[in-house]
């Protein structure tokens, strides 16, 4: 008696009960068929997940950054550590943080000071203002992102964009 790879036996089977025999002829083509069927759709199943690429630019929403010296100087934020910046698409900038709380929304402004440091290249400053209005203690991280188009500066094609309360820097190219 030959076996299919998926464990059905071919050719005549018995089954018994108490009452009855039974016989039962297993057809070759018709399993052979089916399974070679099941094998090409998964194989093509697996292609097709394969091919995908996960690292294309997708539709992202960025709030608008704010080139505002009374936002930059004025405004309290919440407690915040940085924990990753950096270019999410041609236009945006992903802000990764962590942060204490997570019972209510939070929300952040990125706000450019309105400088611009004369430098090779260029430097513009940004203060990102957190807001968390929670007394929770649970440890959070949140990804933000924001559009820094209108960072660029006439005459350039990059500016290395610094933010307050970190070491870590941006180099926007465009």
């Amino acid at each position: 008696m030959q076996i299919l790879p998926i464990g059905i036996p071919l050719g005549q089977v018995s089954i018994e009960n108490q009452t009855h025999t039974h016989e039962i002829e297993i057809k070759y083509d018709h399993l052979k068929t089916n399974y070679i069927q099941m094998k090409y759709l998964f194989l093509g199943t697996l292609v097709l997940f394969a091919s995908c690429n996960y690292d294309d630019e997708v539709a992202i929403n960025c709030a608008p950054t704010l080139i505002s010296d009374i936002h930059y100087f004025n405004f309290r934020s919440d407690t915040f550590e940085f924990v990753e910046i950096k270019s999410a698409t041609s236009e945006c900038i992903k802000i990764s943080l962590s942060y204490s709380g997570g019972c209510d929304e939070v929300s952040a402004i990125l706000a450019d000071s309105g400088d611009i440091l004369e430098s090779d290249p260029p430097q513009r400053n940004l203060r990102l203002i957190f807001t968390d209005n929670d007394d929770c203690e649970a440890l959070k991280k949140q990804d933000f992102y924001f559009n820094i188009e209108n960072l660029k500066i006439e005459g350039e094609c990059r500016v290395l964009l610094n933010f307050q309360g970190t070491e870590k820097t941006v180099l926007y190219k465009y």
